[in-house]
């Protein structure tokens, strides 16, 4: 079973949605957290409104700040698995199916991860510049794969990985985000210290797009560098 656990900051009007993804699920066994950061009075009602024994919602008595609060997300959890979701962002209806179906033949890893694709503030697909770069980096195989090591680090860099993840919480320990830096400093801690991540290329999770992902001429690094990195992926043995 999943939890879907979201560190919610204050914007109910994205929270609306992505609530209503998560009750979409075509797996009903799952539980919901809502970490309450913010101090919007309608958050509280809103999701208590749903009147479902699996979602809960905690109200921080201080604001925490967005990693501490995510790792709040950890500790609260009392599942197996456990996907911080971003209010905002939006689970297809078959997500909590496909990561435990990832995560099942892998005991040993650390996080299992999906394929995403890139939405705006009204939930309507979008197509940044940025994106299609991003995919030239993704691991050039079908069906889920182990990913490990530096070769995995670097693509992490380049490709949009994070906000899909569904963590195993007794692989994961006392690993937790360091508040001062960002996830993805969390993720290299783990490939460094020897870790598995499972990667599925299904698409089942819908990321919000950012304000500087917009289609623009500075989102694209040099196209020479962009050509050399294509080609290095493209010819690389690490996903073998």
């Amino acid at each position: 079973m999943i939890t879907f656990a979201i560190p919610f900051d204050g914007d109910t009007a994205c929270l609306e949605k992505t609530l209503a993804s998560v009750l979409g699920q075509t797996k009903s066994a799952w539980k919901l957290i809502v970490c309450d950061d913010g101090n919007a009075p309608v958050t509280k009602p809103q999701v208590e409104s749903l009147t479902d024994s699996r979602v809960r919602y905690v109200k921080n008595p201080h604001r925490l700040g967005r990693l501490a609060n995510a790792n709040q997300c950890f500790d609260l959890a009392e599942t197996e698995l456990v996907t911080l979701l971003r209010a905002g962002d939006l689970l297809l209806p078959h997500y909590a199916s496909h990561m435990e179906s990832v995560l099942a033949d892998s005991k040993s890893a650390v996080l299992g991860i999906c394929q995403t694709t890139l939405i705006n503030a009204q939930g309507k697909p979008v197509w940044p510049l940025s994106g299609f770069f991003r995919k030239l980096f993704r691991p050039l195989f079908n069906g889920p794969r182990a990913l490990k090591g530096k070769a995995a680090t670097q693509s992490l860099r380049e490709s949009r990985w994070v906000p899909t993840a569904c963590f195993r919480k007794s692989v994961l320990g006392n690993y937790r985000f360091s508040i001062s830096k960002n996830e993805e400093e969390l993720w290299t801690r783990l490939l460094h210290a020897g870790h598995t991540f499972i990667w599925s290329p299904e698409v089942a999770y819908a990321a919000r797009q950012a304000p500087k992902e917009a289609i623009a001429p500075h989102s694209t690094p040099a196209l020479p560098s962009l050509i050399r990195r294509a080609l290095g992926t493209l010819t690389s043995k690490r996903w073998a």
